[in-house]
């Protein structure tokens, strides 16, 4: 993985968006998961990768 993220730097970008992703469908409840989409949008709304 490391290495791809050297390579391509929009693999990079697609995967650190993505990532955070993983942990908010590991929330164990209703308002946690809630709480961390909201910022998740915020923080890449207006990301580079645009198409995520």
């Amino acid at each position: 993985m490391a290495q791809w993220h050297q390579e391509d730097l929009h693999i990079k970008h697609i995967y650190q968006t993505l990532n955070p992703l993983r942990c908010m469908l590991k929330a164990t409840t209703m308002t946690q998961a809630k709480r961390r989409l909201t910022a998740w949008f915020k923080r890449y709304q207006f990301h580079l990768c645009g198409a995520v």
